[in-house]
């Protein structure tokens, strides 16, 4: 069978053309695979993710060495050992001999150093990228693809390398000819001249990928992306579920622990349990609930091990342990104890833990991530170490929403997921005078408050909304209170929708949030959320209140919108493949 092959460096981000274009492969009957440069540090790793398409994660060269310092230390390395001869005192011809010596090397010295930069910057900036581009011709070599989609000019080179009929995309976050590195890279491309089947700007519609595909020969390659089909009904349970137990933990943020681990006793019939450390507000439904205290226990750890070691398989968000303190505060000091019990380790993220704030605040322009934020460089670290961690983790990686999949471009989305009481209608939207609009802002950085409240101070004060304002709520009253709004907005700054948003839809109120255009190439459906964000908001919602129909019919959009990929079914489809033992890491 024909093999589309996926080629970029991840550290620039997910690449949207990448994606379109392996899903329109698949979908005209190609196989798919992808290569991916990520960070140094880590092994080569690879595996199949959850729609059978290959990937391999290389990781990028360590940098290599600066000639102009190389040179400069051997010179001072030679002039020591002159200068330690003639403190030697040697005899006067040997004197003279060495000290004509220290002269000639302290003039060349001078003069690598003066003349000698351009060059040792261009050789380097040479070397890095003949070390980049080998490390990906190995991989297209190896996977021998029929054809290469290489987004990213080193991508490229590397196809062109190997010989692979290739589509060039020119990446949005491409190298820049001001850099003596971008200067090497347009030499070697303009040396190649035009040697790709097509050059293709990143960011065109999915139907030019279509046509873009068929004329490189991927017959019957469609102008639209197939949906994702939601099952429709549980599939019976098959022997490969008769024994799987889920343990789930430990953090329970949005109550998608215990949301998953339904889903997987209800789509799949496995036993499922879940471990949330209790929390001093919004406590969300859990199996066993520790105590912060019980969790730093020894005593109850022990006590609690033979449970966890009884798992078959584990899920463990955000990176964190799944036995408590006992080995730290990392999953890595558990990894040990569960695999000598054979249980198999999987990893959920769900958000600032892997967030990449450097390549967020460049991808999304109203990303939280200013220098007004004082804790902007710890959010860094955090990600930093954790990324480290997952680009050498050997297991199934999974992301709650599909903005993450820019800082971890490997992971499989696994929807969030609300419950069927969500799904409780509400009075019809928009047929008081003065609708009510809600927000629910949990981390008002996150939801970005500070641009919304003021928008709806000015609707407020012209007697256009009745604004209620919804802080630390219990879990199980939040979905009663927003069935009672007309409009829901939910975050318009980081580009994304997560559980309250689906919580509105499947409830068949209007939603108003930023939800990017990369993130909404992603999903597989029309996302049913007013597009609006910190310049837009007021506007947006003066529109709506203007064209009252126009808004009901968003809102009725979402119910069908999250029954197809956030009631549950669809987050059991990608468990599936881990826990029936498919797809092994």
């Amino acid at each position: 069978m024909s093999l589309l092959l996926t080629v970029s460096d991840a550290r620039d981000g997910y690449d949207d053309d990448a994606a379109l274009a392996r899903s329109l492969a698949r979908a005209a009957g190609w196989d798919a695979a992808s290569v991916l440069l990520v960070a140094p540090g880590g092994p080569r790793t690879a595996g199949t993710d959850a729609t059978g398409a290959r990937w391999v994660r290389v990781p990028a060269p360590t940098r290599v060495a600066d000639p102009l310092r190389t040179q400069l230390k051997a010179i001072d390395d030679r002039l020591f050992g002159v200068r330690a001869a003639l403190a030697a005192d040697p005899g006067r011809a040997a004197r003279l001999k060495l000290a004509a010596e220290e002269r000639a090397l302290r003039t060349l010295r001078e003069r690598v150093e003066a003349n000698g930069v351009d060059a040792a910057e261009s050789i380097a900036a040479a070397d890095r990228l003949d070390a980049l581009v080998g490390a990906l011709a190995r991989e297209v070599k190896a996977l021998a693809p029929t054809l290469v989609v290489a987004c990213g000019s080193e991508a490229f080179l590397a196809a062109v390398r190997v010989g692979a009929r290739t589509v060039h995309v020119e990446h949005v976050a491409d190298v820049s000819t001001d850099t003596e590195y971008g200067l090497v890279v347009r030499e070697r491309l303009a040396e190649l001249g035009s040697r790709s089947l097509f050059d293709m700007p990143t960011g065109r519609t999915v139907a030019s990928w279509g046509h873009v595909l068929r004329e490189a020969g991927v017959e019957g390659a469609p102008d639209s992306l197939p949906p994702v089909p939601a099952p429709q009904q549980a599939e019976p349970v098959g022997e490969g579920f008769a024994d799987v137990r889920l343990g789930v933990g430990p953090a329970g943020f949005a109550g998608q622990a215990w949301a998953w681990a339904s889903a997987a006793r209800t789509s799949l019939g496995v036993t499922a349990e879940v471990v949330t450390v209790e929390q001093d507000v919004l406590n969300f439904p859990a199996d066993v609930r520790p105590s912060p205290a019980e969790w730093a226990s020894l005593d109850w750890q022990v006590t609690q091990l033979p449970r966890a070691l009884a798992w078959t398989h584990a899920l463990s968000e955000s990176v964190r342990p799944l036995l408590g303190l006992l080995n730290g505060s990392v999953l890595t000091g558990d990894l040990p104890a569960l695999r000598r019990a054979a249980v198999s380790v999987g990893v959920v993220c769900h958000g600032s833990e892997i967030r990449d704030p450097r390549l967020h605040g460049r991808l999304y322009e109203h990303a939280p991530f200013g220098d007004e934020f004082d804790d902007v460089p710890r959010l860094q670290e955090v990600a930093d170490r954790n990324a480290r961690i997952l680009n050498g983790f050997a297991g199934p990686v999974f992301v709650s929403t599909p903005d993450l999949l820019d800082s971890l471009p490997h992971a499989v989305w696994l929807p969030v997921t609300v419950l069927e009481p969500d799904f409780a209608p509400g009075s019809a939207v928009l047929e008081r005078d003065v609708p009510v609009v809600l927000h629910a802002p949990s981390s008002p950085r996150w939801k970005g408050t500070s641009a919304i409240e003021p928008v709806l101070a000015r609707l407020v004060a012209e007697g256009l909304v009745d604004y209620r304002r919804l802080d630390a709520v219990p879990p199980a009253q939040l979905p009663a209170l927003l069935r009672e709004a007309d409009v829901v907005i939910d975050h318009v700054v980081v580009g994304n929708y997560g559980v309250l948003a689906c919580q509105a839809l499947a409830a068949g109120r209007v939603v108003v949030g930023h939800v990017s255009d990369r993130v909404r190439r992603r999903v597989p459906l029309p996302v049913p959320i007013v597009e609006a964000t910190p310049p837009t908001l007021e506007a947006v919602l003066r529109s709506l209140l203007a064209d009252r129909a126009a808004a009901r019919a968003a809102a009725a959009e979402g119910p069908g919108f999250v029954r197809a990929l956030h009631d549950g079914r669809l987050a059991a489809s990608v468990l599936r493949p881990w826990l029936s033992g498919a797809v092994r890491w």
